[in-house]
């Protein structure tokens, strides 16, 4: 091994000549392949996953706030409270006050929410009593028209 270092000569370079080392070159192009692999799943899994906004409107706030506060006493129903000709329905105008029947009386509030009305729903709060029927309604008012003035 000396005798190549050894015989060396003086001079200047004549031939230039390039190696590449194939492996290297490879590793290099999987890794590329791989970071926009990676890159591509990144940009589709945040296009798929993200959701739109979810607006709560008033009636929705209103409606937890009632179960959030009242829970203990209410509970859900999936049809329409029935009534015959005999039943008395009497019409209350805060929930409060159905809550104060429903302790006096000692029964359970009733839920019912309708989507028949509006798109929104109606929620029903009511109480049964032998022929009478105490009823609180809740449902999102309908938008106002705009009246526009011709000039």
């Amino acid at each position: 091994m000396s005798e190549i270092l050894n015989q060396q000569n003086s001079g200047s370079i004549t031939n230039k000549e390039t190696i590449q080392n194939t492996e290297i070159l490879g590793q290099q192009q999987n890794w590329t392949n791989i970071t926009i692999l990676l890159l591509l799943i990144f940009i589709v899994t945040t296009i798929i996953t993200k959701s739109p906004k979810h607006t709560v409107t008033h009636l929705q706030k209103e409606v937890k706030k009632i179960h959030k506060k009242y829970g203990e006493w209410i509970i859900e129903a999936q049809t329409n409270p029935a009534t015959s000709q005999n039943t008395r329905i009497i019409p209350l105008t805060t929930i409060e006050d159905l809550s104060k029947l429903s302790e006096e009386i000692g029964k359970p509030i009733i839920h019912y929410q309708s989507t028949k009305e509006n798109k929104h729903g109606t929620h029903i709060y009511y109480i049964l009593d032998h022929d009478t029927l105490y009823r609180y309604i809740l449902q999102e008012p309908e938008p106002k028209k705009t009246t526009q003035k011709h000039t």
